[in-house]
């Protein structure tokens, strides 16, 4: 796969959209959406800016919920957030990587953690109408009905994702994204801010 950071003539928004884009076909089932990434190492490594990009994302969706249950933003919950947010992003990804090596998947390993990032930022971005829907009338029924929607949706977006990235069979597929998930509750329980 070659560097595509080393094209000069690309602007930094034009990667990320290239990135998204790619993440996006692989969550429609999509392995096409593979050649959109770059998988060298370097490219791995730089797919973490996503966590940076869907940063302020999450922060605005977690300040909503805050406000919903009457909770002022202060910079002690802030700095909370931002650990738990990064707690919900890189813990799955450490539970994977001690796994990867005993379960067979080592060497796909980095194509998953290169995919998965940019994944969960198309997805942040794509659930901001909801947030933003959600702040502005905190008892609508459609924001409720399209919140529970786009849970599963994201769910089988990650399934497919991450068949392609691990080119694993659905079943072992599934297994990882029911693991991630059980990693991400763990997640929130330890790192969720108390009070």
């Amino acid at each position: 796969m070659a560097d595509k950071s080393t094209k000069s003539n690309s602007k930094p928004f034009d990667v990320i959209v290239e990135r998204c884009l790619g993440s996006f076909a692989l969550m429609l089932n999509r392995p096409a959406g593979l050649a959109a990434l770059d998988l060298t190492p370097n490219g791995t490594r730089n797919s973490f800016f996503a966590l940076a990009l869907a940063a302020p994302i999450e922060l605005y969706r977690m300040s909503t919920d805050q406000a919903i249950l009457g909770h002022a933003m202060v910079a002690s919950l802030l700095a909370a957030d931002l650990l738990l947010i990064a707690a919900l992003w890189l813990g799955p990804l450490l539970a994977l990587h001690l796994l990867s090596r005993p379960l067979g998947f080592a060497d796909r390993f980095p194509i998953y953690v290169n995919a998965s990032n940019w994944g969960k930022l198309t997805i942040a971005y794509l659930l901001l109408p909801i947030t933003i829907l959600q702040a502005i009338s905190p008892a609508n029924t459609l924001a409720l009905i399209a919140l529970f929607i786009a849970f599963f949706a994201s769910l089988a977006a990650a399934f497919f994702l991450t068949r392609i990235a691990l080119n694993k069979p659905s079943p072992f597929a599934f297994g990882i994204v029911v693991l991630e998930f059980l990693v991400t509750i763990v997640m929130f329980v330890i790192f969720t801010p108390v009070g």
